[in-house]
């Protein structure tokens, strides 16, 4: 059953809530790319966000579903890849809130399902369905796929097809405070900055 979900940094200094959470503009799936990997170390977080393969917990949903209700200001971006997603981190506890392209063309946002309340998101957002890019797994991966990759493609093309119809396609509260200036511009990591990530990511 959908529900208006609130999420939070682990100070408690940002805070926000996912709007018609669950049923259908939803699917948590657990990533195990390289690039969530990396934002993880990058944190300093790994501990807490990353399971034992490296995989990461994430409830996709359109932008427009997620907003932001305290904390702006503490809020930074870094692009650990060229290229690749953006990635917005609450700086005052280093706890990562959200990836969203950057193209505005394609309505799409992972938040982070350890920043819900257990209890709630456990009943909302359900198992995860899928596991993702488990090529990047440190070793097996913990969570098995549910769904194929060309179902979770046809579902994500499904609500954003939504989105554009319903005119939120836009809605981005994080690509909306970052061009307002609210949010700095992202920090872009060199390939030497990377590199150490990657490193520290491998697991034996």
């Amino acid at each position: 059953m959908a529900a208006d979900l609130e999420f939070a940094c682990s100070c408690g200094a940002v805070k926000g809530v996912c709007r018609d959470a669950g049923g259908r503009m939803g699917i948590r799936v657990v990533c195990y790319c390289a690039d969530c990997q990396a934002f993880a170390y990058f944190l300093g977080r790994a501990d807490d966000y990353l399971d034992a393969a490296g995989g990461t917990d994430i409830y996709q949903t359109p932008p427009s579903r997620l907003e932001i209700t305290k904390g702006l200001d503490r809020i930074k971006q870094v692009a650990v890849s060229p290229g690749g997603m953006q990635r917005f981190y609450a700086a005052c506890c280093m706890t990562p809130l959200a990836n969203t392209i950057p193209a505005r063309n394609l309505p799409f946002a992972g938040t982070f399902v350890r920043n819900y309340d257990a209890a709630r998101r456990a009943e909302t957002f359900g198992p995860p369905v899928s596991a993702v890019f488990v090529n990047y797994a440190q070793g097996e991966p913990v969570t098995k796929s549910r769904i194929a990759t060309p179902f979770l493609v046809l579902d994500l093309m499904r609500r954003a097809a939504r989105e554009w119809l319903s005119g939120k396609s836009r809605k981005n509260v994080y690509l909306d405070a970052a061009d307002e200036g609210r949010i700095d511009a992202p920090q872009r990591l060199t390939a030497d900055e990377r590199a150490r990530l990657d490193a520290m990511a491998v697991r034996t």
